[in-house]
């Protein structure tokens, strides 16, 4: 899904496997794990995507680091 952001291109969760994708402006690519929906929807809602982004995922959540 398309973000408003100019730190966050896009995301994309998957409520069953509890993994949230995030695509940032300068195309790297992450997979956090374990993200419970209620802080994705927190992060859509977010007034600032991308500090809620590196002040919640980036810290609480695992993530394969993939870039894109």
């Amino acid at each position: 899904m398309h973000m408003p952001s100019s730190v966050i291109r896009s995301w994309r969760q998957d409520v069953l496997r509890l993994e949230l994708e995030v695509i940032f402006a300068s195309g790297r690519r992450y997979c956090y794990q374990a993200v419970p929906e209620a802080v994705a929807n927190r992060l859509v809602a977010a007034e600032s995507k991308g500090s809620y982004s590196s002040g919640t995922s980036a810290t609480a959540f695992p993530s394969d680091g993939r870039a894109a």
